[in-house]
């Protein structure tokens, strides 16, 4: 074979790879959005909203809720841990006299009294509690740790029955 048609045969392979490969268009890349610095917001509103500073909690929320779930927010501005609970005062006490009677300072322990009971709860992440409450009646929230103990009380609040629909 001569070099012509040696070259020729060549430009026809290159041609036909070039219009195989360039025959179909690349796709264009679909942009993935960024969760990294985005939370997607809760399946679930936020009945409470807790400030902690290390000294002092405060809660703002309603000062009543029907009987069922409830979704407690932690904004911890301390370096401590400051973990939720939830306390119901029955047999006619109340969140006054758990301040009066029992609560002495944030880091001193107390027994827990035989008219408080602790509602069951679980940590949704990103500082998130639901607590199922399916008992009426007075019920506070506290924040804090127990090794080592700290209970720093935030406020109280009513659990009533759910409205009939």
């Amino acid at each position: 074979m001569n070099e012509k048609k040696i070259i020729q045969k060549v430009l026809w392979v290159i041609l036909i790879m070039l219009l195989i490969g360039c025959g179909t268009p690349a796709a264009t890349p679909t942009p993935i959005p960024s969760t990294a610095t985005s939370v997607p917001p809760p399946p679930f509103e936020i009945t409470y909203e807790v400030t902690f500073d290390g000294n002092d909690c405060t809660v703002s929320g309603p000062a009543e809720v029907p009987k069922g779930y409830i979704y407690i927010a932690i904004d911890n501005k301390s370096n401590q841990y400051a973990g939720p609970w939830v306390d119901h005062f029955i047999d006619g006490k109340t969140y006054q006299d758990f301040l009066n009677d029992i609560h002495i300072a944030p880091d001193e322990s107390h027994r827990k009294p035989d008219w408080v009971e602790y509602p069951s709860y679980i940590s949704k992440g990103n500082g998130i509690f639901e607590f199922n409450l399916d008992e009426t009646g007075e019920h506070a929230i506290f924040v804090g740790d127990y090794k080592p103990w700290r209970e720093y009380p935030c406020g109280p609040f009513q659990v009533i029955e759910a409205p009939s629909e």
